[in-house]
């Protein structure tokens, strides 16, 4: 019961890379940082199914720890995606 929310927070981020992979994103860079916003890590190019292997380790991790997680997704061109089109994908 108690690993509930970290599942649920887990499924809805990796439901969000996948739209992201859906809408062209090759690559994700993954950023840590402390709560007062120092950067503590950061690994680039990071591909969809690595993300899905690391991503319950590390949202626990992050908690326990009390770091930000932040994703960037990158498809190898510069594009923008405006939020208000990410409602219109099905999940």
């Amino acid at each position: 019961m108690a690993d509930e929310p970290l599942n649920m927070a887990c499924f809805e981020a990796l439901r969000l890379l996948d739209v992201f992979t859906r809408a062209g994103a090759k690559t994700f860079d993954l950023t840590l940082t402390a709560l007062n916003g120092e950067k503590v890590s950061f690994r680039r190019e990071l591909t969809f199914d690595r993300f899905r292997q690391m991503m319950p380790a590390l949202l626990e991790r992050s908690a326990l720890q009390q770091r930000n997680v932040i994703v960037r997704p990158s498809s190898g061109r510069n594009a923008l995606i405006p939020a208000p089109c990410l409602s219109n994908w099905t999940i």
